[in-house]
């Protein structure tokens, strides 16, 4: 059903994005002006420090409301975080960055985990997840390309942030306004 890939590509922008913006954090940082090495230390520790109890607050909500809407929560301070990027020119910039890209990963994460179970039943997970997954690796493996690619032939990395930025806020509308499939009488998706 239609609402399998948005949640996926939703669920999955995130992905791209993170292995990107992590795995050549310090030369990104260097090019807005600052200290690579100090300013990544800082974000790494501000990851952690916004993304766990993002973590808690998504699990609790996700008894509360549609995971699609929370979902799309998560994409939007993915999006949020990749227009913030390339205005960073301090350490508060920088941890500002953090903040939105941490509680960016502790929605979605959390709500990557549950929606594909509580949308389309438990029956077929393990063959769902499985799709999701190989899905999430090729995105993870392709951001940094991606990122690389924008540099390269683009003159920056700020095509790749304004780009994938829209691109989430696309994947949010989606995630928000897609109706799951209805389920039958045994809690499994009707397509």
């Amino acid at each position: 059903p239609p609402s399998f890939w948005f949640y996926a590509a939703a669920a999955t922008v995130f992905n791209l994005v993170f292995s990107a913006m992590t795995l050549d954090n310090e030369s990104l940082l260097r090019e807005r002006g600052l200290d690579g090495k100090k300013a990544n230390e800082l974000i790494m520790a501000v990851l952690f420090l916004s993304g766990l109890p993002v973590n808690f607050l998504f699990g609790w909500l996700s008894r509360k409301f549609a995971k699609g809407k929370l979902l799309a929560v998560g994409v939007v301070l993915t999006g949020a975080a990749l227009l913030t990027f390339p205005f960073v020119s301090s350490m508060t910039g920088a941890t500002v960055y953090a903040l939105l890209l941490g509680a960016a990963g502790g929605a979605t994460t959390v709500i990557y985990f549950a929606i594909f179970g509580h949308t389309f039943g438990r029956g077929h997970i393990g063959s769902i997840q499985a799709a999701v997954q190989v899905l999430s690796v090729f995105a993870s493996a392709t951001g940094p390309v991606l990122l690389a690619l924008c540099r390269e032939h683009l003159g920056g990395s700020e095509p790749f942030f304004f780009g994938f930025a829209g691109l989430c806020v696309a994947f949010a509308v989606a995630a928000w306004v897609v109706r799951p499939p209805r389920r039958d009488t045994f809690g499994e998706a009707v397509t």
